[in-house]
């Protein structure tokens, strides 16, 4: 059985912040997405005036070599994170114009798919974000 809380980002020690922002960035790392400023910001349900507080955790967590930036000369609203033992800077996709639409029809696909999986304790979005990265992780041999 495991057992989840909510704990506020202020209690949490350094080193839990740290493992935080490295565990956000592996999962987005094998969704094949980028881990950002914003999107840690909705992973730990922060208002958009706390970007300067996120930009300050992926800070701490490239100086603890956990993470490393994609890009080091981007701005921080701008930049993008890799985990630190990532060698493969172009696993991150590019957006064009037809990527939003190209990830809307591959999620139908795993959908319809995945009709079965209903489990009352994982919400659908989880069930997703499972299901992607175990597919991610065969496609990496690990």
């Amino acid at each position: 059985m495991t057992i989840w809380f909510e704990k506020p980002l202020k209690l949490l020690s350094l080193d839990q912040r740290n493992w935080t922002v490295y565990l956000h960035t592996v999962l987005r790392y094998l969704l094949n997405e980028p881990a950002n400023n914003a999107s840690l910001r909705q992973r730990l349900n922060l208002p958009e005036s706390k970007s300067s507080t996120v930009s300050k955790l992926f800070r701490q967590a490239a100086e603890g070599g956990l993470v490393k930036p994609f890009d080091k000369h981007s701005s921080n609203k701008t930049k993008k994170y890799l985990p630190a033992w990532s060698q493969a800077s172009s696993r991150i996709p590019v957006k064009t114009k037809d990527y939003d639409k190209l990830k809307l029809e591959e999620e139908k696909t795993n959908n319809s798919q995945n009709s079965l999986s209903n489990k009352a304790f994982i919400g659908q979005e989880d069930d997703q974000l499972i299901q992607k990265a175990r597919q991610r992780l065969k496609e990496l041999g690990i």
